[in-house]
Formats: structure tokens, sequence, C-alpha cells
């Protein structure tokens, strides 16, 4: 759009080569369809995987050699691409591989850093702007063409990939509960991986193994949670969430009624800096507690006073609106979380340990690249793997509580709280423009204030709740597990079916990241671009309902039940 808009540069028939970084490589793909580009190169720049002066790089260092080339998924949407928003069974209505399945039609291929200094640094036309800048020993230029003497220069990109159909497996492992079997705890962790996946996945799926051989030992020791407990192992998510994906859709009717949560670990150690999150916010209070209960994992925080995981965690990335606790962060879609939250509407988190956050990579040095092995963890990241450990406890401490907890720790005013920011921060952006078109947030301002309301008063009854009362527990869990489905919108957000949560999911222009009010921001990205502004602000009204609607219903959902409301 830049190069176009700003630049003046025609993309059509051209040869695209762009970084990797800032958002997913797909919306990379389908932007240089979109703009008639007949082929991307996607490579690895130093300045984003090799930071510093003087880098020694893996097998060194962790920073990724010149020769390290980032693989990945470029489909567009999840689970089989031939039975999209249905379960790919036996008895299933699969589309002719021929259609438009979510794939570029443009042939697509990932670089090394190596090779892509041998096409960048004989590029004509104007330089970059300084955000373009990269770290290669090079003038880095816009192009198109090439500077004397490869004026006449042509390349040409030949992508031998195919498709194949083949059969992937989850594996299921299943504790049941003993006073409410029907209410699932579920934790997943992917197991495919692009070459050898010490981080993404395996140092996930480790620490799943040795969680679930722990609970075998307790319940051989005479422990049964009050609750079921599920293991997932993923197939083929690397490919496009596929696995978890068709789980959730075949039993679509049975989780989105019965499961309490889902508990994600995709990577679990990626550095060793910091304890980091996404959450949905109702989870939130309870991995802060966690986490209180967590030794840290590196003994030389002692030293400052850091004994647990929450004191590193809240050193390294403090929140930005409350001193006394650590940063999360939204989910988004880059995980098997995604069927769970966007779908079937259960609450769900992703943990792990992460690098040093003051690096701004947009992933650890080596992901997806064959220097991605045993050796870089085991040598460079969790030499006597402390951090496994302790990720280990955190994640099987969140499962045990809410399984064992007579009521559900789920805190529905920390979701008042984040509705309320995300308020402000709409109302502080976009007021005086929503003056202008004549939009107003009164109603929206009462729905986020009548959701606080309906939270505190929630939380006030289960003070009150007789523990000895299975139906009265029976009850108030039931509102505390099902607000998520509030959320939900079957429609699907900003037209996308299977983006179905109003509050929390991708944006529309960067599938990797998490977006508060996902269609209200959609419809107002680049507004003041489109030549039919009419249809566009009437958009942003219709969103503002939507809004509006979905946080009145989900206050319904938490007042007592004599009290629902309605016309």
């Amino acid at each position: 759009m830049h190069l176009q808009r700003v630049l003046k540069v025609d993309l059509n028939g051209k040869i695209a080569i762009a970084r990797y970084g800032k958002i997913f490589r797909g919306d990379k793909a389908e932007n240089a369809e979109k703009f008639n580009c007949t082929a991307l190169i996607l490579y690895s720049d130093p300045v984003d995987y090799a930071l510093g002066t003087q880098v020694a790089v893996y097998p060194e260092d962790w920073w990724l050699p010149g020769t390290g080339v980032q693989r990945g998924t470029l489909y567009m949407s999840d689970g089989d691409p031939l039975t999209p928003y249905y379960p790919s069974t036996d008895s299933a209505y699969f589309l002719n591989e021929s259609e438009d399945l979510g794939f570029p039609s443009i042939p697509v291929t990932p670089i090394g850093y190596d090779d892509a200094i041998k096409y960048l640094s004989k590029l004509d036309g104007p330089t970059v702007n300084s955000s373009w800048q990269g770290k290669l020993n090079i003038t880095y230029r816009i192009g198109p063409g090439f500077v004397h003497p490869y004026t006449n220069s042509k390349m040409k990109v030949s992508v031998h990939t195919y498709n194949e159909r083949k059969l992937i497996k989850n594996v299921i492992g299943y504790i049941r509960g003993e006073h409410e079997p029907d209410r699932y705890v579920i934790l997943g962790n992917h197991r495919d991986a692009w070459i050898f996946g010490a981080v993404d996945p395996s140092s996930g799926t480790a620490v799943m193994l040795e969680l679930s051989r722990a609970m075998g030992t307790l319940l051989k020791g005479g422990w049964q949670p009050r609750r079921s407990i599920i293991f997932c192992s993923w197939g083929a998510e690397e490919y496009g969430l596929v696995g978890s994906t068709e789980w959730g859709e075949d039993l679509n009717k049975i989780l989105s009624s019965r499961a309490v949560a889902y508990l994600n670990v995709d990577i679990a150690v990626e550095g060793n800096a910091s304890f980091t999150a996404s959450v949905t916010p109702n989870l939130q209070s309870l991995l802060y507690e966690v986490t209180k209960k967590v030794e840290n994992p590196n003994r030389d925080e002692y030293t400052n006073g850091r004994k647990t995981v929450f004191d590193t965690w809240m050193a390294n990335i403090p929140s930005s609106y409350d001193p006394t606790i650590p940063h999360v962060r939204d989910l988004a879609y880059g995980s098997d979380y995604k069927v769970f939250l966007q779908i079937l509407g259960v609450s769900s988190l992703d943990i792990g340990f992460t690098y040093n956050q003051n690096y701004k990579l947009s992933s650890y040095p080596t992901y997806h690249s064959v220097y991605e092995t045993y050796d870089l963890v085991s040598r460079l990241i969790d030499r006597e793997f402390k951090y496994h450990q302790a990720l280990a406890r955190v994640w099987g401490e969140i499962a045990r509580t809410l399984a064992d907890s007579v009521i559900l720790k789920m805190d529905c005013v920390r979701y008042a709280e984040k509705l309320q920011r995300i308020f402000n921060d709409v109302q502080g952006t976009y007021r005086d423009i929503f003056s202008e078109q004549g939009i107003t947030l009164e109603y929206l301002a009462t729905a986020v204030e009548d959701f606080r309301k309906a939270a505190n008063d929630l939380h006030d009854r289960v003070k009150m709740v007789d523990l000895k009362n299975p139906l009265e527990v029976r009850r108030v869990n039931d509102q505390l597990m099902n607000l998520e489905k509030a959320f939900i919108d079957p429609l699907g957000v900003s037209g996308k079916p299977n983006l179905r949560h109003v509050i929390f999911a991708p944006s529309q222009h960067h599938t990797y990241a998490s977006s508060s009010f996902p269609g209200l921001t959609d419809a107002l990205f680049d507004i003041e671009n489109d030549p039919d502004q009419e249809a566009r602000w009437q958009q942003v009204r219709k969103e503002v309902s939507i809004v509006t609607f979905t946080i009145q219903s989900a206050a319904r959902t938490l007042r007592n039940v004599n009290n629902i409301g309605g016309l």
C-alpha cells in the first residue's frame, strides 16, 4: 500500500522481496498477490535475527546464521482446507482442490540473509526509509530493477511444492473427574515441527509429557480431581492449526457446553529472561496466584529478592496500567487455543518463558529453521532444564486448581476492568472523529458499566454460596464458566465465520496479532482513504452497535437467575 500510494511504485508483474517480521507471513503473501506481484521472496534480516555490532551466531550463540531459513505456513485459515468450518470426517463434504482454499496463487519462497544480500545489494531505485533499513552492509533500495552493470538482469522464482492428502492424528489422554466428570480442564500442545523443532514445539511437548507423568503418579497415590483433565497432543499445527481445529469442530456441541478452560503451551522455553503469558482476563488472577507459588528457575534472581516466577516476570515485563502486576498479552490466533476461544467460546491461556523483551524481536532468532536443535536448547537456552521444570509446575498448578477448586477460580471483575480500558482507548482515540460523524458511544459506555456492576454482584454472591449444596455450586460455576461464550457472535467478526469473539480476535491486516473490538478496529482501518466514505462509516456504526449488544448480553449472563432482563 505504501509503495503504491506514496512512492508510486508499480508492483504489477514484479517479484517482491520482503523481510520477515511485523505481520504474519501469510498476510505478506496475500498483499503481494493483491497488488499483482508475480512472486514473493521472504528473508530474515540480521537486524531482526542477529542483533548487535559484532554478533556471534549459532552454534557460538543463539543468533540466526546467514544460512538460516524460516519455514512456515502461508495458509490464511485453519483446519482441513477441504472442509472449512466442519470436521474432516469420513462423512464430510470435501471441496474440490481446484477451488480457492486460502493458499496464495503466486510462488513464495523463504531464503536466508546470505542469499538475500546477493539480490538486495543490486536493487535500483530510491533508498528505503529508516524503518525499512536492515543491518546488511548494503544500501537498501526499493527497486524496481537493478543497478549497473546488472541493468538488464532478470530474476526467476521457481517453487517446487505440491499438495498432498495425509492422515493426521491427535493423541488424547483423559483423567476422569470424581464429582464433575462432565466438566473438562483441557491442556494442549502440538507435536509436529518444521525441521527439528527443539523449541517449537518440543520444549512444550516435553513439559506436557512430564506433567502427565506427574499427574499419573498422583493418581496412583489416590488423588482424583474434582473435574476431568484432558491432555491433547495436536497433529499438523504448523500447517494451519489442523489437529486442534478439527477436534474442536468435531466435538463442538460437547466442548462448548462442558469445557471449563483451555490451557495451551506451544513453546515452553524460547528464552530465559522471564515468564510470559497471553490470557483471557478472567484467568489473569489465577495466573498471578500460581506464579507467586512457583520457585524462580534463575537462582541468581534470589540476590535481587525475586524468589518466584511472578517476581522476575513483574520486574522484566511490568503492566502499563498497574504497577503491582506484570503485563499479559491478549490472545490472538497463532496457536491451538484459536478454536477454543474463537469458535467454542472457552476461556484460554498460552504460557511460556521468553527472551529479553528489550531485543524487540518478532520471534526467537532460530525460529522454524534447521538450527532449532536440542543443542541450542540444552547448551544456550536452558542448560539444566530448570525453566522447563518451572513451566511444568505453573501449567500443572493452574490445571489442578481449575480441576479441584469447588468454586472455579475465574475472575469476571478482571474482565470488566479490561473492557473499561478498551473503551477508554477507543473513546480517547476516536471521540472527535466520531462526534463529527454523529456517532455516540453513550450506549457502549452504559454496557461496559452494566457489565462491571454485574461482575461485582456475581462475585459478591459467590462469597455467599453454600459449598455443600451441589446445585448452588453448579449454578454459579456455570455462570463463571460460560461468560466467554457470551462474547461469541455466530455470524463472525468482520465477515469471517472462523473468527467469532467480539472482544478479542486477530486483526484483519495481521493474522498473528490480537485486536480489541476487532470488528470496530477493522472498520476504522485506513478509513480516511476509502473513496466510499458513507459505506465505511455505516459499517463503523454497525460495529459499535454489535459491540454494545454483545457486552450488554454478557452482563446479563452474570446477573442473578431471577433477573434476566430483556425487552
